[in-house]
């Protein structure tokens, strides 16, 4: 390209793009000197050009980019929004209220599977469009309002389930927590032995599964998984202590047997007891006579009847009402109290002495049938409050165990696929 005649030539290192706000200034000042009376270009390039060497002999005027209103009063481009800032506060304010407005009763879609206190139904957590649609006159798409929330932080996540507790409970949690808040690893936790069982499913599969292919290959058998009715549900219990595994236990089913062995000791350990249970049985017959001077209506009650397995609490034989292949106090005693804790529990007492056992209040580890085999072995019992399974530290396993255990494409279906 030719180079006019007499154009002042720039170096390149002189040369400069306007930003932005720059350019805005160039369009505004021309605009004002055309309204000025400066009709002709040459002219208002002219006083446009004064006015920067003015500028430039003073400084930039910074004020220009500190005043809000140059920028504010200006109309953003686009359309408009449809939540403004009012209605998204109105929004979150209404989903987080109290609970009756972060649930919602579906009576109508949900059959209630238990009574609950003070309510029937199973209550659910109200959808974000159901939110808007309480709270909003117009329509929004659900992106918007996923938007909304999102950028408030507020997310949808499962709930958390505990399990409930009335007073007595939370005050024994509440002085179980203020005994052993100060409690270190050092002094204390690693002389403890905590030990539970988990339910586990062998071949469940845990969360969705998904497969590339087009829409007409729905039923190609290079994507097709075979869906078995059946599955196997078996008992997995452990121990462990502060850097030391223990023994750990599946529970196999009881056959025919050995459920035969248990009732035969458990017979003969009715026998045992049973003299010092009609001792007891006389002694309480003997206070009522005396509270009552003799004045007792109706027929005397006779030991036989009150030896029974649902009779007087104090003097009722030792049975087991458990449904088969399910895991009671005796079955717990002898598979794992016996067999495996207590050999486990002589092993960290010679290393470090004064060890303990920490397990939740379950029936078959809080009878005292259990209590006394603890204090028959030499083996110390930390008490837990009752219905507080998360005070056990074991109890952070199961969920990694859970998902390592249902994790893989492929699910053993034999001894022989099983690599785990």
């Amino acid at each position: 390209m030719a180079r006019m005649k007499g154009a002042k030539v720039i170096p390149k290192t002189q040369r400069s793009a306007l930003v932005a706000i720059e350019q805005v200034q160039e369009g505004g000042a021309k605009l004002a000197a055309h309204k000025a009376g400066y009709k002709s270009k040459s002219t208002a390039k002219k006083h446009i050009a004064a006015a920067k060497a003015q500028k430039a002999q003073k400084g930039p005027d910074f004020n220009i980019y500190e005043d809000p209103d140059n920028f504010n009063n200006i109309k953003q481009p686009g359309k408009p929004e449809l939540l403004p800032d009012e209605s998204k506060q109105r929004l979150i304010e209404h989903a987080t209220e109290d609970k009756e407005n972060a649930e919602k009763l579906m009576e109508d879609r949900v059959m209630p599977r238990r009574p609950s206190s003070g309510n029937l139904a199973i209550r659910q957590q109200k959808p974000w469009d159901i939110i808007t649609e309480e709270t909003h006159d117009g329509f929004v798409s659900y992106s918007t309002i996923k938007k909304a929330f999102y950028n408030e932080g507020y997310h949808r996540y499962k709930p958390t389930y505990k399990p409930p507790l009335n007073d007595k409970q939370m005050d024994d949690r509440d002085q179980w927590c203020c005994c052993h808040s100060h409690q270190t690893v050092d002094n204390f936790w690693k002389y403890v032995i905590v030990s539970d069982e988990i339910s586990v499913r062998c071949g469940e599969q845990r969360g969705k599964t998904r497969v590339t292919r087009k829409k007409d290959r729905k039923f190609h058998k290079t994507v097709i998984r075979r869906k078995y009715k059946n599955y196997t549900e078996f008992q997995f219990w452990c121990c462990y202590c502060h850097g030391y595994k223990g023994p750990w236990h599946i529970w196999e089913r009881e056959s025919e047997a050995e459920r035969q062995q248990i009732n035969q000791e458990l017979n003969r350990i009715n026998k045992k007891l049973e003299p010092i249970a009609k001792k007891i049985f006389d002694n309480k017959e003997r206070l009522l006579d005396l509270t009552r001077l003799g004045n007792r209506k109706g027929k005397k009650v006779r030991f036989e009847n009150s030896y029974k397995p649902h009779g007087w609490k104090l003097t009722k034989p030792l049975y087991r009402e458990a449904a088969p292949n399910s895991i009671d106090t005796f079955r717990y005693q002898k598979e794992i109290i016996i067999h495996k804790l207590h050999q486990f529990y002589q092993e960290m007492e010679r290393i470090r002495p004064g060890m303990m056992i920490y397990q939740d209040n379950a029936p078959a580890h809080s009878a005292w049938f259990q209590k006394d085999c603890f204090e028959r072995l030499g083996m110390r019992v930390l008490t837990c409050p009752g219905n507080s399974p998360v005070l056990n530290a074991i109890e952070d396993l199961w969920q990694p165990l859970r998902v390592d255990a249902t994790g893989y494409f492929h699910h053993p279906r034999t001894t022989q696929e099983t690599n785990y």
